[in-house]
């Protein structure tokens, strides 16, 4: 074979005939049958205390309104909502402990807060102007 020739077609049964396996005789096996699944514990596992703040799993609905109010509030107009709304949310769980939420309503207190002052020192200079 010279160096411009390809591979000739005896070559290239040996190479598939070598590259491809042999195959396997149909010995099948039934699937596992559904009491061999192993089950483990079916109950969900008790709640952390520090997952409490981020996963609603009893929410308050005043904390997580909050919370997506505290997101909307860099649009100035939420703020002030987010903040009132946040104070409830914590209110209502401090009355009922087994509700959760307490990051979510900090987050709209926090996020409430900041952005209410940017809110009141953007439109104070506008309302001074109209005189």
């Amino acid at each position: 074979m010279s160096e411009n020739e390809g591979p000739s077609s005896g070559d290239l049964n040996d190479l598939q005939a070598k590259s491809i396996p042999p195959v396997m005789a149909n010995q099948s096996v039934p699937p596992p049958q559904m009491h061999e699944y192993p089950r483990g514990n079916l109950e969900p596992p008790p709640p952390d205390e520090t997952m409490k703040y981020l996963i609603p799993v009893n929410p308050s609905l005043w904390a997580l309104i909050s919370g997506y109010l505290g997101l909307f509030s860099v649009l100035l107009i939420f703020a002030p909502f987010a903040l009132v709304t946040g104070i409830f949310g914590l209110r209502d769980i401090k009355a009922n402990p087994n509700k959760s939420g307490i990051g979510r309503a900090w987050f709209g207190i926090i996020m409430g807060t900041v952005f209410s002052f940017f809110l009141i020192f953007w439109l104070l200079p506008l309302l001074m102007n109209k005189k």
